[in-house]
């Protein structure tokens, strides 16, 4: 039986390499980023977009947390929305995601959260 998985940050990095791997392997992979040009798009800071990502699947193997932001900036010089938007996105996106799917996994499902950097 084919797995269905949902893989975050699917558009460089350890997204991209989880997406061809899995695709390899026969999977079926909702490839998702908050670029513009990836199959889906997705904000994993909002949790009405992981609902909208979910609703009509009725099984999702797994999750594969990949998306991740990085900010560099002295300490001094970090502002806060620039340290909230990488905590919502490297730490509550990974959390929005496992909730949104959580219902639709049956055991033996698997969730592997591991952010990418994107500059």
């Amino acid at each position: 039986m084919t797995r269905t998985i949902v893989v975050t940050g699917a558009l460089g990095g350890i997204g991209a390499a989880t997406v061809a791997a899995l695709r390899a392997g026969g999977e079926n992979v909702i490839a998702t980023d908050a670029t513009e040009g990836a199959e889906r798009v997705l904000d994993v800071t909002d949790p009405v977009a992981w609902a909208q990502l979910v609703h009509g699947l009725e099984r999702i193997d797994g999750l594969v947390n990949a998306a991740g932001v990085t900010h560099r900036a002295r300490v001094g010089e970090v502002a806060l929305e620039d340290w909230n938007r990488v905590v919502a996105v490297n730490a509550a996106g990974p959390l929005l995601g496992m909730q949104a799917v959580l219902d639709r996994m049956p055991a033996g499902g698997s969730i592997a959260t591991c952010a990418r950097s994107r500059r």
